[in-house]
């Protein structure tokens, strides 16, 4: 099959969840012989065209910076797909769109325009930040599955008019190969903190993943032993504020912000691993997937998740998995730290984490979507 997949931005050298997922999936549809086409709006100074492995990337030129311009491309980006098709002198078999707001579901709309046989698939898998996009639900009748990857999901788009018999229910995914266990005290001794107990979190610095309530908890329980980690990709302006609060907080030798390079997180499988406990604090999961990557990675590595106690991820996780702290809390959420850096984790828990983790394995949902795709 010939496949689009389409995007809003597309950055190979970016570590976020929603770059690091798409490129599994191409990687690993190329790899089944399927012929793979990722669709974009150019972000920086990235190539207009590239080939990464078995697949390519066509982005449109775009000034990502201006929210308002880059929606109203929207209508223009049938343009690369018409220019791809013509080019190749072949139609696209599947069209398939991600995003979380339902009016960007338009360039996908039209972009069947130029392979009127394709099926077209959409993909949503958190709530958007943008809830007024919510009005445009019904041009997700227009195509043929719509997946989510949790009921939640799928209660919130039925809501606003989108066929039950439109959405399929197809979970996120992690590399179980990549993200696996391994020895703490050999990695410790390998990064330096040999006989550290090291609380990790890892992802985007913003108040929408909790970040501010994670250094209240820290500076509640900064007498024990221990370091945490900060490992993000984001920019300068999103980490200066939290540089600001952990000086202010004088917490300057219990927190370290490892800020990556740009381009993928060197190690990152390792600082997970590393990890006594991973803590992902968020406030709610508007713009963060409904079943965030970065639990389900440290659940494979058998490293203890601290999270929110928040209905989505209730939908996939319990008490016997995972340890919930009440969202905004930070005092409950240093209560839970303090209590896994002193007492240790039952391993049983870690042990029912990992094989849960197991069931996200990438290999085994992107069965799910080449399933629908042929339907």
């Amino acid at each position: 099959m010939k496949i689009a997949l389409l995007t809003q931005g597309f950055r190979t050298f970016a570590p976020e969840a929603s770059n690091i997922t798409l490129m599994t999936l191409a990687e690993e549809l190329s790899k089944k012989k399927h012929e793979v086409v990722i669709f974009c709006n150019q972000i920086l100074e990235q190539p207009l065209i590239e080939k990464i492995g078995g697949y390519k990337v066509i982005r449109q030129k775009s000034d990502y910076n201006k929210r308002f311009k880059s929606v109203i491309q929207l209508f223009s980006f049938s343009k690369i797909i018409k220019k791809e098709v013509e080019q190749s002198g072949k139609e696209f078999d599947v069209i398939h769109n991600f995003s979380a707001s339902p009016i960007l579901a338009i360039r996908a709309i039209l972009a069947k325009k130029y392979s009127k046989n394709a099926k077209l698939i959409q993909t949503i898998r958190s709530r958007t930040s943008y809830p007024f996009t919510y009005l445009f639900t019904g041009l997700l009748n227009f195509f043929d599955f719509v997946t989510v990857p949790t009921n939640d999901l799928k209660k919130q788009l039925n809501r606003f008019g989108l066929k039950s018999n439109r959405i399929k229910i197809i979970p996120s995914y992690t590399d179980t190969e990549k993200f696996k266990p391994r020895n703490k005290a050999t990695l410790k001794r390998k990064h330096g903190f040999k006989n550290k107990k090291i609380i990790l979190y890892y992802g985007h610095m913003s108040e929408a993943k909790g970040v501010s309530y994670l250094i209240n908890a820290i500076e509640l329980i900064k007498n024990e032993n221990f370091i945490a980690l900060f490992v993000t990709g984001s920019g300068e302006n999103f980490i200066k504020p939290y540089e600001e609060l952990i000086k202010k907080k004088d917490l300057q030798n219990k927190i370290k912000i490892i800020k990556t390079p740009v381009k993928k997180t060197k190690n990152i499988e390792e600082y997970v691993a590393m990890a006594d406990v991973a803590v992902f604090p968020y406030p709610n999961l508007i713009s963060t997937e409904a079943q965030p990557s970065c639990i389900l990675e440290s659940m494979a590595s058998k490293t203890t998740v601290i999270t929110s106690n928040l209905p989505e991820l209730r939908e996939f996780l319990t008490e016997k998995e995972v340890i919930f702290a009440s969202p905004k809390n930070g005092k409950d959420l240093a209560k839970k730290i303090k209590e896994v850096i002193k007492n240790n984790t039952n391993p049983k828990i870690t042990e029912r984490a990992y094989k849960k983790a197991l069931e996200f394995d990438y290999k085994k949902v992107i069965r799910g979507y080449i399933d629908i795709y042929s339907e």
